[in-house]
């Protein structure tokens, strides 16, 4: 029987939305299943207050549902 992949969350500022993405490949090769932002502030624009609120705190529970986080 295999174990089940690792859950790695990615945290740091969304003004690095390449270095995200790479991160997301790179783990994702690792065999890890990826939690990442669903959106980047400083690239995406902005999505109103409500909205940025509701993701902060779904990245939040990523962060909770994770075994580990990786820092970009």
């Amino acid at each position: 029987m295999t174990s089940s992949p690792r859950i790695v969350c990615l945290i740091g500022s969304t003004k690095f939305k390449k270095e995200f993405e790479r991160a997301n490949m790179d783990q994702s090769a690792l065999g890890k299943i990826v939690l990442t932002v669903c959106w980047f502030s400083h690239t995406d624009g902005y999505v109103g207050e409500a909205a940025e609120q509701m993701f902060r705190d779904l990245h939040f529970h990523k962060i909770d549902m994770a075994h580990e986080v990786f820092v970009v």
